[in-house]
């Protein structure tokens, strides 16, 4: 074997050994950066309350009132329970509820290369934050085999401390799917609400899960601009006809008069 033969064999063997070496230090940092934590770190965290700072869909062939209509139907409130309950939070969904509560369209961001990836994102800052994810992969040709999965990260500061995801089964509800991944169990086979938390034995029930979430910001006890909103525009639907041209009247009057 020639000179230079063996001086590239050893070059290259060297090589080898420091992309390996590079490739392990890279793994070292992204585990310590996104490492999930545990019982005992999720105990001592100081600041317990999260909110809900993304909710991201995608689904080929969607319209915004679909979108709209699966982020409603998505079982949000009982899934945010059962992340309440496994890790003692108090768990903020108030930005998201008032987005729905208007189908606010201009905070829908719309993206991919067909169009069919559709994201609500806070606007506010915080460092406790959950994001929800769900993928529906249609099957043109067949619906029926279409798949549907969902991503669950929790984040301090940024980084990912709990991760949860699977796919959803058609003849399962979705929250018990999301439950189960959680190392929940059913506690009841008829009742699809109730469920034992497998990490310190006691049962929950998810009934009513909405009440125990913050769905109006601690910020401001009054009515949310949304929520205001709403209350005129369901009012006016109740108005006959006749009168509707008469209260904007009298409502854009009364406006000018108490901001001057």
């Amino acid at each position: 074997m020639e000179l230079s033969l063996i001086t590239k064999y050893f070059e290259g063997k060297l090589m080898q050994k420091k992309t390996k070496g590079v490739l392990l230090i890279l793994s070292i940092v992204l585990f310590f950066s996104c490492s999930t934590w545990n019982n005992k770190s999720w105990e001592n965290l100081e600041d317990r309350t999260f909110y809900l700072s993304e909710f991201f869909i995608e689904k080929k062939l969607s319209d915004s009132d679909e979108i709209f209509k699966l982020m409603k139907e998505f079982p949000l409130y009982k899934v945010l329970k059962l992340i309440s309950n496994k890790y003692n939070l108090e768990v903020d969904s108030s930005e998201f509820s008032d987005f729905l509560i208007m189908n606010d369209e201009t905070r829908l961001k719309i993206g991919g290369l067909t169009g069919s990836k559709y994201t609500w994102e806070t606007e506010k800052q915080k460092d406790n934050t959950i994001e929800i994810q769900y993928w529906y992969v249609l099957n043109e040709r067949n619906p029926a085999q279409s798949a549907r999965s969902y991503k669950i990260y929790l984040k301090v500061k940024g980084k990912k401390r709990a991760i949860f995801e699977g796919y959803f089964i058609d003849t399962v509800p979705d929250h018990v799917i999301i439950a189960k991944g959680m190392n929940y169990s059913p506690a009841d086979k008829k009742n699809k609400n109730l469920f034992i938390n497998k990490d310190n034995n006691t049962t929950l029930d998810i009934t009513d899960a909405k009440k125990d979430i913050i769905t109006v910001s601690k910020e401001d006890d009054k009515l949310s601009k949304p929520e205001l909103k709403k209350l005129v525009g369901d009012f006016i639907k109740d108005l006959p006809k006749s009168e509707r041209k008469e209260f904007r009247d009298d409502l854009i009057k009364y406006l000018y008069r108490i901001v001057e």
